[in-house]
């Protein structure tokens, strides 16, 4: 059997109760890649069997961009398409949603599958996506059949600080949660980054200003097949760390 690659899209996606897909798309003078309006009747597939007559029906209108799926490799490119469609809308995008009391989100989706990448928020993209002034919603599915939640995942994040030199990486200083079930990422950060990371490394704001330190923050989720977990980095983390010129990166095990 051939073994299939994980694939990756990102989405930036507003939502809310009025008809406003064609006022924001001449706003930006941009077409959502898809769309759909409170009422509408919304498609199913022939095995599921929908018991609520209310979710016959989209509760919310929905203006939406995608990428498309690509393979993860191609993060990076497909992220920079994105950063250069928006660069120049996003504050008419920010503003419209706030002016409209609408829902504006940044998604990722990860259909994880046999073959697994990595996928590596460099320094301009965490920049960029903090500019939006929102968090960013990633959607992990791992071989998922029925699109089921899979609730004994586990998350590990791992702090890493060295030093660049001719010889290779020299470590600074490492810091790793170990393996938690059962918890969201914002609560984990919450309880191990911010409290306690912080109060054992004082200097370590300073320490990247004065010195050519590297900052990478690893998250590591396990998940059990045919599941979908889930990952928010809310603004409180995006800050942090762009605050420490941080880099991010999301693997799956």
């Amino acid at each position: 059997m051939k073994k299939e690659e994980s694939v990756i899209e990102i989405e930036i996606n507003i939502t809310g109760q009025s008809h406003f897909v064609d006022e924001l798309s001449n706003l930006i003078q941009l077409k959502p890649t898809s769309f759909w309006k409170k009422g509408d009747l919304r498609h199913f597939s022939k095995h599921v069997r929908v018991t609520n007559p209310k979710a016959l029906y989209y509760q919310n209108t929905v203006w939406n961009y995608g990428t498309g799926r690509v393979p993860v490799s191609h993060f990076k490119e497909v992220f920079g398409m994105i950063k250069n469609r928006f660069d120049d809308k996003y504050r008419k995008m920010i503003n419209f949603s706030q002016e409209n009391n609408l829902g504006f989100r940044f998604e990722i989706i990860i259909i994880e599958n046999h073959i697994n990448v990595p996928v590596r928020f460099d320094r301009e993209c965490l920049a960029w996506i903090k500019k939006l002034g929102i968090g960013v919603d990633i959607d992990i599915y791992r071989n998922v059949v029925d699109d089921k939640f899979c609730e004994s995942s586990s998350i590990e994040l791992v702090l890493n600080v060295y030093e660049e030199k001719e010889t290779g990486k020299i470590e600074i200083y490492k810091f790793t949660t170990g393996k938690i079930n059962n918890m969201l990422f914002e609560e984990i950060c919450n309880t191990y980054l911010y409290d306690g990371v912080t109060k054992e490394m004082n200097g370590l704001r300073t320490c990247v200003q004065e010195r050519e330190v590297s900052v990478l923050f690893q998250i590591f989720v396990k998940m059990h097949d045919d599941c979908t977990s889930g990952i928010y980095f809310d603004e409180k983390f995006l800050l942090y760390v762009n605050t420490l010129q941080a880099e991010v990166e999301l693997i799956l095990e």
